[in-house]
């Protein structure tokens, strides 16, 4: 990432980087309520048990992102609406344990598949 900047500047590493959101709050115990994730790169430091996030819903084909939860509960990661993640039943989450972390990518504009 340094080599980055130092080359291409702030703007031109971020773009190919992602953006980053080093604190998140997770929150809602629906797919409804959950607090939507608004960078492709997350680190979610407060939540309580059962509390969620909700995937970018901007995302399209092949674009991927990386979320940890640096929490001491699980936290529910929910795909856009209608979407499924690993191939489960739309709309149900995936728990992320806590200290865990993984990358989505999306295979459609709401269907993704999480490795850990």
């Amino acid at each position: 990432a340094r080599e980055l900047l130092s080359v291409l500047g702030p703007a031109g590493a971020l773009a190919i980087t992602g953006s980053i959101a080093s604190t998140f709050t997770a929150a809602g115990t629906t797919q409804a309520t959950a607090t939507a994730i608004t960078c492709v790169n997350t680190n979610i430091t407060t939540a309580t048990e059962g509390q969620g996030a909700l995937l970018p819903e901007s995302m399209q084909a092949s674009d991927s992102g990386k979320i940890c939860n640096t929490t001491s509960v699980d936290v529910l990661v929910y795909p856009t609406s209608g979407g499924q993640i690993n191939g489960a039943t739309a709309n149900v989450p995936l728990v992320l344990g806590p200290n865990r972390a993984c990358t989505f990518t999306y295979t459609t504009g709401s269907n993704v598949i999480v490795t850990f």
